[in-house]
């Protein structure tokens, strides 16, 4: 199979992907707008030891992609990636004061699910986010 055909496969299967994402995404924002739940009353399974581990994988996904944005989209910053990732980290504690506000601060104590709902919540945005 030649070179061109893999990556139009590829691409058509990560728009495939895309698509399910915001799929997911809607499905999880109409689970959390049930405002008369309390979401730490939602059985919560038990997590495998590495559970922290892969969410951390999730989290350090997140910030290199947006530090990719940032050096692709300025192509002349001056910036390091050591100082585009100090000013991610900042707007990430920023973003959690807000949610904290919004939400109540922590722990919340929310079942792992209801954590991944709200992960594919966000996910979706992003994925709605990509021009098609």
């Amino acid at each position: 199979m030649g070179n061109d055909i893999r990556i139009k496969r590829i691409t058509l299967g990560l728009k495939r992907l895309q698509e399910t994402i915001e799929e997911f995404s809607e499905d999880a924002r109409i689970f959390l707008d049930f405002s008369d739940v309390n979401y730490a009353d939602i059985w919560s399974p038990n997590v495998s030891d590495d559970y922290e581990k892969e969410l951390i994988q999730v989290a350090a996904s997140a910030v290199a992609a947006v530090t990719d944005s940032i050096m692709n989209n300025l192509p002349n910053c001056s910036l390091t990636e050591q100082e585009i990732q100090s000013r991610i980290f900042t707007k990430i504690q920023e973003e959690r004061k807000r949610q904290d506000i919004k939400f109540s601060p922590m722990p919340r104590k929310l079942s792992p699910l209801v954590w991944l709902a709200v992960l594919f919540e966000e996910l979706g945005e992003v994925a709605k986010e990509i021009e098609r």
